[in-house]
């Protein structure tokens, strides 16, 4: 009892300890939420309240008496602002509250946390510091302190011209707005290039005939571009921004400014007319200038709404505008200097004002330079240019072909604007381009394509089964249902190169998908191949799947190489990295010729005509095929030669090794190669499959030159690659460069060569993108 009644003694001092230090807690909370409600509010950000925070929970509050609403207070003072948050921007009064801020933070206790309501984490990471020159794009508006904050604003006090235009600043305006557009197709906003121009914003206020076409036209133009470019989504972050604040309007339909931008052509060339017959002043190079540039607008904005109506007639249009706007463009560029020139320090003397979309921003977009103007009449060119090329892609009649043409036009170094990718989906890949080009449909692309490759049963008329109503009806399925991955497909070589990596795991996981039904349609084929002929022995034929596989191990072969395009992979991942890609090259390997030992079998198989057959040579792989099969095979020496290499600088202690102190290498391994665990055929190898067939530790303790072993690999690539047939390509004369300099460095290095050094060796993916050059350091 006397232990139970100490026990009770000591819990009530503790109690009536913590009830003390509790009520001085709240004592001080309330003095600093005191302090900090007579200087916050005066400024009108409303109330705040002070709370404790943990280290690890964050800021916690009071569950039984929740703070209460930031409710702006009234107050006397003439400098109060009720909430600042919605009042506009020219109407707020800024009150310096830094020393009762500071003399508030002073009373907060380590701990201690100031939260307001409506100020979220998200806002507190989101947030800039005001008045920072770098971070406040707010900030710009002092390098125009008179200008209007509205385009109307402008106007209506006589700050812009609305007529009496000479035909120098005509020239210049339309210049500077091309460039400004040239920029937004770089991937900046609308709100800080094309509608910089206030012109465009009140196009309906403006007198002068040329430039309200033009206006106009521009608006329309922009419009169908974003649309395009919003409806294909084959855009990212790097390759548009999709603000459209501050985005003008028209009301004035197609056909009007059509009709508008005809009759302001009409009037500058009239006054060529008279300029060279002496009857009016004016310089002529600089109306020859202008009249340019209406031909041109007007040709491109013909292109542009006639190209998004996806009609075979339209199409046609389109084609023969844009000829006509790359015809214009090299005058136009010669002309470039006569245009009134931008005032940097008064830029609205000539209707620009490069702020007056800043309040529409986030805070921190700040206003960057627009690109020179004969720079940006260079980048419509080029737009323009490969716009062209987007229509002779869509005219070819095999899927091989197209797929091929597609990669090669989207993965050049300077990938093409965003704009001509949106083209190439929106025509390519669009359902009537039967009607629009005279090219087959995609799934007739796909039908002709595996009827190259494999010729399955179905498909190929000297087979019984093609005239089988079940073998039709398997092949219409089948065949239909692989037009929507193979489209996703096309789909992915469309985007940007950076971001075709993360798109392709979710071709692959349709393409398994697929892959089952490639295989119930081969067993379904040879079900019914036996009941015609019950006698006839003959080995069940993957058609279906091999000309299926084909395409999902070029998806994984790609999915891998990308990743050295963009230096994804650590130098100790490079080992199991170039295994892994020497089997998917054996896999690719081995798919090509039993496709061409099933082509062979097809032709040998009885006709459907009763007729004798006359003895033919056995159809092969066409001549494409057999020279991708040389570089397969030059592609999978080299990845042995590198893998030899490798090896051997691991164990030298070349390369540098990771301690794995917050992972391993089997975690980094299953990262790698984590889209492949879904796909059927070839089989997911493991980490335990790599650590036991070509880990480095095998070699460990043994008397082998892993250089020279390297080097004759290397050597045996470098005769590969010299008798594949026009082998004068970029990528095949980039790698037998990287194989010749890798026997020289390997045969150095099997002597000795710098056997005894601190530093690492270095990996040189600079002559190709997927092989390297090793440099011994």
């Amino acid at each position: 009892m006397a232990n139970l009644s100490n026990a009770t003694h000591e819990n009530a001092v503790v109690t009536e300890t913590t009830c003390d230090k509790c009520k001085s807690l709240e004592e001080e909370k309330d003095k600093v939420q005191q302090i900090l409600e007579i200087a916050l509010t005066n400024a009108g950000l409303g109330e705040l309240t002070v709370n404790d925070c943990d280290a690890t929970t964050g800021p916690t509050l009071d569950s039984e008496n929740p703070p209460a609403q930031a409710v702006p207070k009234p107050t006397e003072n003439p400098n109060c602002v009720p909430d600042k948050r919605l009042m506009e921007a020219s109407k707020t009064e800024w009150i310096d509250i830094t020393n009762e801020f500071t003399a508030a933070a002073a009373q907060l206790a380590p701990g201690q946390l100031v939260q307001e309501t409506h100020f979220s984490l998200f806002d507190a990471m989101s947030a800039i510091e005001v008045m920072d020159a770098k971070m406040d794009a707010a900030l710009q508006w002092k390098k125009f302190p008179n200008y209007p904050r509205v385009p109307k604003e402008a106007l209506a006090k006589g700050l812009v011209k609305l007529e009496g235009h000479t035909n120098a600043e005509l020239v210049g305006i339309v210049d500077e707005v091309y460039a400004s557009m040239a920029t937004w197709l770089e991937g900046h906003t609308l709100a800080q290039t094309v509608f910089t121009c206030l012109y465009l914003h009140e196009s309906g206020s403006l007198e002068d005939p040329t430039l309200r076409s033009f206006s106009q036209a521009v608006i329309k133009i922009v419009e169908n571009m974003r649309d395009c470019i919003s409806r294909n989504g084959v855009y990212a972050m790097e390759d548009q921004q999709g603000i459209s604040l501050g985005m003008a309007t028209t009301p004035a339909g197609d056909v009007s400014v059509g009709a508008a931008l005809r009759d302001a052509e009409e009037r500058t060339g009239a006054l060529l007319k008279q300029v060279l017959s002496n009857r009016v002043e004016a310089k002529e190079d600089e109306v020859k200038a202008l009249l340019a540039r209406q031909k041109f607008t007007r040709a491109l904005f013909s292109f542009v709404t006639s190209v998004t109506k996806a009609t075979p007639q339209s199409v046609e249009t389109a084609c023969q505008k844009l000829s006509q706007c790359l015809s214009l463009l090299p005058d136009i560029v010669s002309t470039v200097t006569l245009g009134e020139r931008l005032d940097p320090q008064n830029p609205i003397t000539l209707g620009f004002h490069p702020v007056i979309n800043q309040h529409l921003l986030p805070p921190s977009y700040k206003p960057y330079a627009i690109l020179p103007r004969d720079r940006g009449y260079l980048v419509l060119q080029t737009i323009l240019g490969q716009l062209q090329d987007v229509f002779r892609l869509c005219s070819l009649g095999l899927f091989g072909e197209l797929l091929e043409s597609v990669t090669g036009f989207c993965n050049v170094k300077d990938c093409p604007n965003v704009l001509v990718r949106s083209f190439l989906v929106m025509l390519c890949l669009h359902s009537d381009r039967a009607k629009l080009f005279g090219s087959p449909s995609l799934e007739a692309l796909i039908r002709s394509d595996a009827q190259l490759f494999t010729n399955p049963p179905s498909l190929n008329p000297k087979s019984p089964l093609s005239l089988s109503s079940q073998g039709a009806e398997s092949a219409d399925h089948f065949f239909g249902r692989a037009a929507y991955p193979f489209t996703d497909v096309l789909r992915v070589y469309c985007h940007h190169r950076a971001r075709q990596r993360q798109r392709i795991p979710k071709c692959l996981d349709a393409l398994s998908e697929l892959q089952q039904d490639a295989d119930r349609a081969d067993h379904r084929l040879h079900e019914l191949a036996l009941k015609l002929d019950p006698h006839q022995q003959q080995q069940q034929l993957s058609c279906h799947g091999t000309w299926l596989l084909y395409y999902v191990i070029r998806l994984m072969i790609d999915f891998v190489v990308l990743g050295f395009e963009y230096h994804l992979y650590s130098p100790f991942e490079y080992h199991y990295v170039f295994w892994y890609l020497e089997y998917l090259y054996g896999w690719q390997q081995t798919t090509l010729k039993s496709a061409g030992h099933i082509l062979a079998a097809a032709e040998s198989q009885p006709s459907a005509s009763r007729g004798k057959r006359k003895a033919k040579k056995k159809k092969e792989l066409s001549k494409e095929k057999e020279r991708e099969l040389y570089v397969i095979q030059a592609k999978r020496i080299v990845c042995v030669g590198v893998m030899r290499s490798l090896e051997a600088l691991l164990l030298d202690k070349r390369l540098p090794v990771p301690s794995f102190e917050f992972g391993s290498e089997e975690l980094a391994y299953k990262y790698r190669f984590l889209p492949f665990v879904s796909i059927v055929t070839p089989n997911y190898l493991t980490y335990q499959d790599y650590v036991r067939l070509a880990s480095v530790g095998n070699y460990e303790g043994k008397d082998v030159n892993l250089y020279e072993a390297a080097s004759r690999h290397f050597a045996a690539a470098r005769v590969a690659l010299e008798t594949i047939p026009h082998n004068e390509t970029v990528d095949l004369e980039g790698l037998l460069k990287v194989v010749k300099t890798n026997i020289v460095i390997m045969n150095l290095a099997s002597q000795g060569h710098k056997k005894v050094s601190n530093v690492n060796s270095i990996l040189d993916f600079s002559v190709h993108k997927h092989f390297p050059i090793f440099r011994l350091a």
